[in-house]
Protein backbone atom coordinates (compact mmCIF):
# COMPACT_ATOMS: atom_id res chain seq x y z
CA UNK A 1 0.00 0.00 0.00
CA UNK A 2 2.79 2.57 0.88
CA UNK A 3 4.83 1.89 -2.02
CA UNK A 4 1.57 2.48 -4.72
CA UNK A 5 1.45 -0.66 -5.66
CA UNK A 6 -1.95 -2.63 -5.84
CA UNK A 7 -2.07 -5.99 -4.08
CA UNK A 8 -3.39 -8.00 -7.62
CA UNK A 9 0.25 -6.73 -9.06
CA UNK A 10 2.12 -8.14 -5.79
CA UNK A 11 0.38 -11.66 -5.53
CA UNK A 12 1.57 -13.30 -8.72
CA UNK A 13 4.86 -11.56 -8.93
CA UNK A 14 5.70 -13.43 -4.90
CA UNK A 15 4.29 -16.33 -6.78
CA UNK A 16 7.09 -16.36 -9.33
CA UNK A 17 9.60 -15.17 -6.80
CA UNK A 18 8.60 -18.26 -4.75
CA UNK A 19 8.30 -20.79 -7.08
CA UNK A 20 11.45 -19.78 -8.42
CA UNK A 21 13.63 -20.17 -4.93
CA UNK A 22 13.71 -16.69 -4.38
CA UNK A 23 10.91 -16.34 -1.76
CA UNK A 24 9.24 -18.57 0.60
CA UNK A 25 6.01 -18.17 2.80
CA UNK A 26 4.21 -19.83 5.03
CA UNK A 27 0.25 -19.14 6.69
CA UNK A 28 0.58 -17.35 9.78
CA UNK A 29 -2.52 -17.59 12.51
CA UNK A 30 -5.19 -15.47 12.52
CA UNK A 31 -5.82 -12.93 15.81
CA UNK A 32 -9.39 -13.84 16.03
CA UNK A 33 -10.26 -10.56 14.51
CA UNK A 34 -8.28 -10.86 11.00
CA UNK A 35 -8.30 -14.21 9.32
CA UNK A 36 -4.81 -15.85 8.33
CA UNK A 37 -2.27 -14.46 6.10
CA UNK A 38 0.09 -15.81 3.57
CA UNK A 39 3.43 -13.79 4.85
CA UNK A 40 6.65 -14.23 2.42
CA UNK A 41 10.23 -13.48 2.99
CA UNK A 42 13.28 -13.90 0.37
CA UNK A 43 15.34 -16.60 0.62
CA UNK A 44 18.77 -15.87 0.72
CA UNK A 45 19.16 -16.45 -2.82
CA UNK A 46 16.47 -14.37 -3.36
CA UNK A 47 18.06 -11.64 -1.12
CA UNK A 48 21.12 -11.92 -3.35
CA UNK A 49 18.80 -11.67 -6.50
CA UNK A 50 17.13 -8.71 -4.95
CA UNK A 51 20.42 -6.46 -4.89
CA UNK A 52 21.41 -7.44 -8.32
CA UNK A 53 18.19 -6.40 -9.46
CA UNK A 54 18.13 -3.38 -7.84
CA UNK A 55 21.40 -2.27 -8.82
CA UNK A 56 19.96 -2.90 -12.38
CA UNK A 57 17.11 -1.75 -13.12
CA UNK A 58 15.38 1.63 -12.07
CA UNK A 59 12.13 0.99 -9.52
CA UNK A 60 10.22 4.69 -10.12
CA UNK A 61 7.77 3.37 -7.68
CA UNK A 62 9.93 3.65 -4.91
CA UNK A 63 10.95 7.64 -5.77
CA UNK A 64 9.42 10.36 -3.41
CA UNK A 65 6.39 11.56 -4.18
CA UNK A 66 4.47 14.67 -3.18
CA UNK A 67 1.86 13.98 -1.30
CA UNK A 68 -0.73 16.15 -3.62
CA UNK A 69 0.41 13.45 -6.69
CA UNK A 70 -2.41 11.81 -8.11
CA UNK A 71 -0.76 10.14 -10.45
CA UNK A 72 -0.93 6.34 -8.39
CA UNK A 73 -3.70 4.43 -9.28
Amino acid sequence: KNAGIRPAVVSPVLARLEARGYAESWLADGDGTHPRRRMYRLTPDGAIYARTASQHTPHPWLAERPAHDDTRH
